[in-house]
């Protein structure tokens, strides 16, 4: 069983340690005992997988990108003149 010291602390990370753990039961290698430890192993992690939950992880990359678009949006919506309501006034 991990300990505490090494507990995956990324979403991928616990992902990962989930995706090995469901292995290794799955495997029936392992003891009942070793199950049960897997078991709360597994659920330490799902309770910190929430925690992660509306934390987005972007690379760099993806980071860039975001920071891009959201620049040509902002570029956007400065271009783009504000609708004239007098318009509608003077039809009425």
């Amino acid at each position: 069983m991990a300990t505490l010291g090494n507990e995956p602390k990324t979403f991928g990370e616990i992902q990962g340690r989930l995706d090995e753990i469901l292995l290794q039961v799955r495997s029936k290698e392992a003891s009942l005992e070793k199950s049960l430890d897997l078991y709360e192993e597994a659920l330490r992690l799902a309770n910190a997988a929430l925690e992660h939950i509306g934390d987005p992880e972007l690379s760099d990359a993806e980071q860039a990108q975001y920071l891009s678009e959201k620049a040509k949006q902002e570029a956007a919506d400065v271009a783009e003149p504000p609708a004239d309501d007098s318009t509608l006034e003077d039809g009425e």
